[in-house]
């Protein structure tokens, strides 16, 4: 290294040193300000504060705020001066400085975490949780809590982490076991759960425990997994769930709504059960979306429809952005049924509209809402994970009412397809044509057995329509067809039958269904499809099904043009069909008489 260089690098040097001690003075000076601001404020201000006359500790307060102190107290009581005195602004400054600050007081960070949850502000509420651990992780209830503010916030991987890293042998520990067989039935790892509750049975049986909350989330667990109608002593326990504090009943609360929404008993108490579990998960979009749910069980739609607005403008801070961002983040037929109340949202708002769909969607969308909407997939990455509001929160963009569904226009099928499959199917004309769907979805070919599927075999025309009356088509692909092979009425389709293996487009779908009178089915996407497309369609339907298909009507809301026929607890689905045979015996009566009319008038 040359002279030059030397004197180079001995300067930055010189610099670096220089730097580094004009670094730790300017902390001493810090340090020493801080002390003797703790010096003022423990001499002058507490014992003002302490005596309860905080007015006049004010002068002091203010002197020691502007330092830049870091006494949380100070802010706080500045707080509550101005707030006494109803000073907006200066309120809103001295409560965003108190929260700001961090403590290295127990006390004080308790009373911000109080206020952090009062306010509803889970991420604040979570660190000050996190803080007061750090000041005194001796104290077994500062690991409770914070815990407990994980789960409140469905943090489950940073609970279930937290347990396992810092609580002493948690698999011994009835408080640790019960969280971690909650946390893993709620990211549904039903196997870890056993493995916990199997853990809480062998403890309590042990060592003779009284019932506390590790069993009583055992039971709540055990009935949710077992999956049956609720017995009166279930119900009852529900009941008493539901007049409880929430604070006592969660999260039992929370599970058991959520087991008598999906057996579909009792809507009335498990509404109950989920309100009280959303006094401590005020914030829990899922919960505010459960909620919201069993409000449409009730038939309860406007208001149902605007709880989810809100529950998805919760879980995404969406305050109207300008384009709205809609996701289809149901089933396909929900994308078809909902889409079209985007017509009412386009009148309404002068805002672009993105709809993001399922790929197979997108050609039929795209025609369907031209110069409505921009249709784009579900897998684009134009889409953000946050101000996407889910499809439905549609009918409460447009503030729905009964009346607007007779204001939609109906899905329009491409009239080219359809009059090609008409000549590819071989239609006789004259002749009523009924589509018949028994299995899953045509949708996309069904891969398993559905809840609501209906034996072909049961869908027998023949003893209630006379021969030669009708031509029968099936829309069926997929785990079901291979049932027309088998049946006993498979005369009664039309011969090109097979044409169907063919058909792989929803937009083909829907140029079928336009070519036909009626469809009968199951709860599928054909369903929606036709009821979307203004065809004559009947539901078949077991006893219980989704709101989507409210009980006590006759027709859905949101399709007046369909009938629901549903099943009762001990009958066949023979005779439910029966029923939808007779009414298209009546309406292929009416439509002989009407033609017979039709042609006498026009011999005069």
């Amino acid at each position: 290294m040359n002279h030059r260089q030397r004197q180079k690098s001995k300067g930055f040097g010189d610099l670096n040193n220089n730097l580094k001690k004009n670094k730790n003075s300017s902390e001493a000076r810090n340090n020493t300000k801080e002390t003797g601001n703790d010096g003022l404020f423990n001499s002058i201000v507490k014992p003002i504060l302490d005596s309860g006359e905080i007015k006049k500790a004010e002068p002091t307060l203010r002197l020691l705020a502007q330092t830049g102190t870091k006494i949380t107290e100070v802010y706080e009581a500045l707080y509550k001066i101005t707030k006494r005195e109803e000073k907006e602004k200066e309120l809103l400054h001295w409560h965003e400085k108190w929260l700001g600050t961090r403590s290295k007081r127990k006390d004080c960070t308790e009373r911000q975490a109080d206020e952090a949850k009062r306010l509803g502000l889970e991420i604040k509420y979570i660190e000050f949780m996190e803080q007061i651990f750090k000041i005194d992780s001796n104290d077994y209830e500062n690991y409770l809590n914070l815990t407990d503010a994980y789960l409140r916030a469905e943090n489950w991987t940073r609970a279930k982490s937290f347990i396992l890293t810092s609580f002493n042998k948690p698999e011994s520990n009835l408080e640790a076991l019960w969280r971690l067989a909650w946390i893993e039935y709620e990211s549904k790892n039903h196997g870890n759960s056993r493995h916990y509750l199997e853990k809480i049975i062998n403890h309590t049986t042990t060592k003779k425990t009284q019932k506390n909350n590790a069993t009583k989330i055992t039971y709540a667990i055990e009935l949710a997994w077992k999956n049956r109608t609720p017995t009166k002593e279930d119900l009852d326990y529900c009941n008493q769930l539901a007049i409880k504090q929430a604070k006592e009943a969660w999260p039992q609360n929370r599970i058991l709504s959520t087991w008598l929404e999906k057996q579909h008993q009792n809507t009335e108490l498990a509404y109950k059960l989920i309100e009280k579990a959303i006094e401590i998960q005020p914030k829990s979009h899922l919960l505010l979306k459960r909620k919201a749910i069993l409000t449409l069980k009730l038939n309860k739609w406007s208001q149902g429809f605007e709880e989810i607005l809100i529950a998805e403008k919760e879980k995404n801070n969406n305050s109207g952005d300008n384009p709205i961002n809609i996701l289809c983040d149901g089933s396909m037929g929900d994308s078809l049924l909902w889409s079209r109340y985007i017509f009412l949202i386009n009148k309404q708002k002068t805002k672009n509209i993105n709809l993001y769909v399922q790929p197979p969607l997108i050609p039929f969308m795209e025609r369907n809402l031209k110069n409505v909407a921009e249709i784009l997939p579900k897998t684009s990455t134009k889409r953000t994970k946050i101000n996407n509001l889910g499809i439905l929160a549609v009918p409460g963009l447009c503030e729905w009412k009964t009346e607007l569904s007779e204001k939609l226009p109906l899905w329009e099928a491409d009239q080219g397809l359809a009059d090609e499959w008409r000549l590819r199917l071989k239609i006789i004309k004259g002749k009523p044509l009924i589509a018949l769907n028994w299995h899953g979805s045509a949708l996309k070919e069904a891969k398993g057995n559905q809840s609501t599927d209906i034996p072909l075999k049961a869908m027998n025309p023949s003893l209630h329509i006379k021969d030669g009356e009708l031509q029968l088509i099936g829309v069926q692909k997929g785990i079901g067809s291979e049932e027309m092979l088998k049946c006993d009425f498979k005369d009664k389709f039309i011969p090109e039958q097979r044409q169907i293996k063919k058909m792989n487009s929803i937009e083909q779908l829907a140029g079928v269904l336009t070519l036909c009178d009626w469809l009968i089915c199951d709860n599928s996407g054909p369903a929606h499809m036709a009821s979307c497309l203004g065809i004559k369609t009947i539901v078949c339907l077991p006893e219980n099904t989704d709101w989507r298909w409210p009980k006590d009507l006759e027709s859905p809301p949101w399709y007046p043009n369909t009938i629901m026929i549903r099943k009762n607890i001990n009958e066949e689905w023979e005779s439910c069909l029966e029923r939808a045979w007779q009414i298209i015996n009546r309406w292929a009566i009416s439509q002989t008489n009407h033609k017979n009319t039709t042609d006498s008038d026009s011999l005069y």
